[in-house]
């Protein structure tokens, strides 16, 4: 048996996203009511659209809503359907104030003079329910499996997609761009050493963050058409179509345990310590609880009855 020389890389999913063959993921914590949870994803969808049309690109961008159960997923869509229905300026107004990004959206639709009118005449066509697919639906698996799984087709017209756990494997869409969790529960724990570890079901919801966090290629100039372009360019509109947006509510310890997750798997680094600078009133600090005040810290100590 004669044996050559052989060469082995380390390429794993960290360099792969280093490299910029990957979307941003972008944790997108919102409002905990799940009305305009839902409808926010709506519209940085649309404008996801919108700017890719705008520079010539071909793109339909499709939202994963992600439900705990099949009965609260059916609920979930049925009361998207009805939000969409009777869509009003009023869900507007209130959607547009609660972050940069629909800010970007409504001046948008301000400096084109497009009212809230037609654009909601616009969202109605865009997501109506012949666009939805709740694929918890055993009776139609076949034919919501070609569909799913051709999304990225030309003539597949699917922009929302309601789901439990049926695309947890095997399933990998270049156009899938937001992903709303629609629950708030979690099962990280913390460690003896205070180290919050994140439970199955986030390591389960990392996984699927990275099944939709493949790139959508296009072209732009002189830039590689299969890489991120514009991670130093952070006001180009379309810096959005190279991120992918992870909606879950404003749940702090949730948050850390989805970041813990994604940094693990190397979809995510993790964030640099960050210097603050803090500055006291003199009101305060003239007063005598400065001057001599004291401040305890209490120790973390490891509890050693560990039954």
């Amino acid at each position: 048996l004669k044996v050559q020389n052989t060469w082995m890389h380390k390429y794993d999913l960290r360099q792969f996203r280093n490299d910029g063959y990957s979307k941003e993921i972008k944790l997108y914590s919102v409002h905990d009511d799940l009305s305009l949870r839902m409808l926010q994803a709506v519209l940085i969808s649309q404008y996801r659209l919108i700017v890719a049309e705008e520079n010539g690109i071909i793109l339909k961008p499709v939202i994963l809503y992600k439900s705990k159960t099949i009965a609260e997923s059916n609920a979930n869509n049925e009361s998207f359907t009805k939000l969409i229905n009777e869509l009003s300026e009023e869900h507007l107004k209130i959607a547009f104030g609660s972050s940069d990004i629909l800010l970007r959206l409504k001046d948008h639709l301000d400096k084109n003079g497009i009212t809230f009118e037609n654009f909601i005449k616009e969202l109605k066509i865009a997501f109506d329910v012949s666009r939805i697919r709740n694929v918890n639906d055993t009776k139609q698996a076949n034919e919501l499996q070609i569909d799913i799984n051709r999304l990225e087709d030309y003539d597949n017209e699917i922009r929302v997609i309601f789901a439990v756990d049926k695309l947890n494997e095997g399933w990998d869409v270049l156009n899938l761009f937001d992903i709303v969790r629609l629950y708030d529960t979690r099962d990280g724990t913390y460690s003896r050493g205070g180290e919050y570890k994140p439970g199955k079901s986030t390591m389960s919801e990392a996984q699927l963050i990275g099944r939709g966090a493949r790139y959508w290629p296009f072209s732009y100039g002189q830039e590689p058409r299969d890489q991120r372009k514009f991670d130093k360019d952070l006001t180009n509109d379309l810096r959005l179509i190279e991120e992918l947006y992870y909606h879950s509510p404003r749940d702090t310890d949730y948050l850390i345990e989805i970041r813990t997750a994604l940094v693990k798997s190397g979809m995510m680094d993790q964030k640099d310590p960050e210097t603050v600078t803090l500055k006291l009133k003199e009101s305060f600090t003239s007063k005598q609880i400065y001057k001599s005040g004291h401040v305890y810290v209490n120790n973390l100590e490891e509890n050693p009855h560990a039954d």
